[in-house]
């Protein structure tokens, strides 16, 4: 099987770069699976999605992204998030203090980016 080469990156910059073996992302339309040979696509990201990413040499990633575009030509996979960030750099505490103290007409993109740091701190701790 041939591996993905895979880019994440932010308005901030590159968030990561690598090869792997499958990607999942969360989209408008719901969560995708993508393999090497996949048809190509682009696909809006959801303003509190998740990417997985099962590298090449063994690691499984996960990052929160909030909003962008997903990119797939069979090989490549790129992520162009207006947010992104490694579940690993959270804390799921505090991501969830800030949640909560959040005012109910505050802005739906912070709230969606916290929302996307919880979903993706979760799907890291469970595996």
């Amino acid at each position: 099987m041939a591996d993905l080469d895979v880019s994440i990156v932010s308005v901030d910059g590159s968030v990561w770069y690598g090869t792997a073996t499958s990607v999942t992302s969360t989209t408008v339309e719901g969560e995708m699976g993508i393999l090497y040979g996949r048809q190509p696509i682009l696909a809006q990201m959801a303003e509190d999605g998740v990417v997985t990413v099962h590298s090449t040499d063994g690691e499984f990633l996960v990052f929160a992204v909030s909003g962008g575009f997903l990119s797939c030509t069979g090989a490549n996979v790129i992520v162009m998030a207006e947010k992104a960030m490694p579940a690993s750099d959270v804390s799921l505490e505090d991501v969830e203090k800030k949640l909560a103290a959040l005012p109910e007409d505050g802005s739906g993109g912070e709230r969606a980016q916290l929302r996307a740091q919880i979903r993706a701190a979760k799907r890291l701790a469970a595996a």
